[in-house]
């Protein structure tokens, strides 16, 4: 997690030892999830406001197996918004207290999401 305030300071590193990774992310607006649904070949990134955060719970998949999984709801600065849903590690290691003692409005950026339809609408899930 990055936390951007006034207190940050940045500074440039001119030599290192290790070579840094280069890793991007290619967030996207909310307005953008239908063209991605079902799409399996490439992961979605999407940020926004926190608004909402279910606790955990476990249920039955095709009566085979038990998952545990987190539904958020986040909303972009249009006021459109979407529910995510972690499974399993991801829902259950999920910093609530955390959040919960931030002043909103929360934002945050969530990557490597499957976007799929339910009742129309986009939907995104971890993977």
């Amino acid at each position: 997690m990055i936390e951007l305030n006034k207190n940050i300071t940045i500074v440039p590193i001119h030599k290192t030892s290790q070579e840094l990774p280069m890793h991007w992310f290619n967030l996207i607006e909310l307005d953008q999830l239908y063209q991605r649904i079902n799409n399996d070949v490439e992961l979605t990134d999407v940020f926004g406001c926190l608004t909402a955060v279910q606790p955990t719970e476990e249920i039955t998949i095709q009566k085979t197996r038990v998952a545990k999984k987190r539904n958020l709801s986040l909303k972009n600065i249009k006021d459109e918004s979407v529910r995510i849903t972690l499974w399993g590690e991801i829902a259950t290691n999920f910093e609530n207290s955390g959040i919960q003692s931030l002043l909103p409005p929360v934002f945050v950026a969530l990557t490597s999401l499957k976007v799929n339809q339910y009742q129309g609408n986009p939907i995104l899930g971890s993977t």
